[in-house]
């Protein structure tokens, strides 16, 4: 009886020691998307980042003041913005468990990996997100998968991280599902306190390329 006790007790250290080390390997899984974002040259990523804070700068201007404003970004200028400008200048943007984000922008998809901390183990966790616009003119984010790896996560820390993100960027955010799915709802807040609004007429993910536009009002 010891000896089958004994077989038992080593067959299920066996077991667990197997699983452990199976789901740090599949922890450790980079996404194909995330590895190609990464290579991008410190130069090519500064010159990128700095066409899209142009273009945001630009944009920006344009929104404070009444009429119809757009812009295009790429999928480079943001992930040189990401590489460059955030590490550099707005580190307070990201939680201390995050670093180096990247994105892959698909049709009406997009793909956000970074480097995080979870339990004391670093990975690249990384999510699939459905963007789309709402009928009000907000921004819905669907949180369609979210993963260490290869390995599934429960989205709460990630979902955490996105609300203190939107904290720190005084940005109007509230949570929906849509069929099961953790959906941000993000909307548009008020510019200063000089009677203008601004709204979102339009959001467009294609593959490599985010188009957004609106329109900025004076309240009456």
């Amino acid at each position: 009886m010891r000896r089958l006790v004994a077989a038992l007790v080593v067959s299920l250290l066996l077991f667990v020691a197997g699983a452990v080390f199976w789901l740090y390997s599949a922890s450790q899984c980079v996404p194909e998307f995330y590895s190609a974002a990464l290579v991008m040259q410190p130069d090519v990523a500064d010159r990128a980042g700095d066409a899209f804070s142009a273009g945001a700068l630009a944009l920006a201007g344009e929104a404070r003041k009444t009429g119809a404003w757009s812009a295009v970004f790429d999928q480079d200028q943001i992930n040189g913005w990401l590489a460059v400008d955030l590490r550099e200048k707005h580190p307070e943007l990201l939680p201390p468990e995050c670093s180096d984000p990247r994105v892959r922008l698909l049709e009406d998809r997009a793909q956000v990996g970074m480097r995080m901390k979870i339990g004391g183990v670093t990975t690249v966790a990384w999510l699939d997100l459905e963007v789309r616009m709402t009928a009000g003119h907000e921004t819905a984010l669907r949180f369609r998968d979210v993963r260490a790896g290869d390995v599934p996560l429960p989205p709460g820390q990630i979902l955490d991280a996105v609300s203190r993100v939107a904290d720190e960027l005084d940005v109007t955010l509230r949570w929906s599902t849509i069929d099961g799915d953790p959906t941000a709802i993000i909307g548009l807040p008020p510019l200063g306190k000089n009677g203008l609004r601004y709204e979102l007429t339009k959001l467009k993910l294609s593959v490599g390329s985010l188009f957004v536009a609106g329109e900025t009002r004076r309240d009456d």
